[in-house]
């Protein structure tokens, strides 16, 4: 079974502006740029996963991920209100939160195209707002790449 390395498209975002790390890092999306992937443990659990239960069967038993393994594993919080919205607003918010709204070309359904969020914020930002917004864009980013990904690896729902 082949392993997708996520993590890989976080690599072409380069994150160099103070102020943009500051709000990632308040939102709790900051991940140690260090961290390494042990493969053969991965592919040990790969081996023992089953679908249809959402277990890993071990010689213990079995074994099921919980949110507080989520919140242990990943460092990201799990209290305040749920991050969503319907279809309808997801432009009007993607305007409001990125500062840009995405090209025809750029959607598919309520979904963007990674490549065309990364390419968006390649400028370092300038004021406050822009700060926030590339801090948005890269935490919608991580979401599609690491959180949240699609089989397509190139796309995230702007929900």
């Amino acid at each position: 079974m082949k392993i997708l390395d996520y993590s890989r498209s976080l690599k072409h975002w380069e994150l160099i502006d103070d102020c943009v790390i500051e709000y990632i890092s308040r939102a709790g999306f900051l991940i140690p740029s260090k961290m390494r992937l042990d493969r053969p443990l991965l592919t040990a659990l790969i081996e023992r996963w089953r679908p249809e239960t959402s277990t890993f069967h071990l010689q213990e038993g079995e074994m099921t991920l919980t949110l507080q393994d989520a919140v242990v594993l990943l460092g990201i919080r799990i209290d305040g209100p749920p991050v969503t919205s319907t279809d309808e607003r997801d432009w009007v918010e993607c305007d409001r939160l990125l500062g840009v709204v995405p090209p025809p070309t750029a959607i598919h359904g309520g979904q963007v195209k990674l490549i065309w969020l990364r390419e968006q914020f390649t400028v370092p930002p300038i004021t406050d707002m822009e700060a926030q917004q590339h801090a948005h864009a890269y935490i919608l980013h991580m979401i599609g790449t690491q959180l949240f990904p699609d089989y397509s690896k190139n796309k995230v729902y702007l929900r």
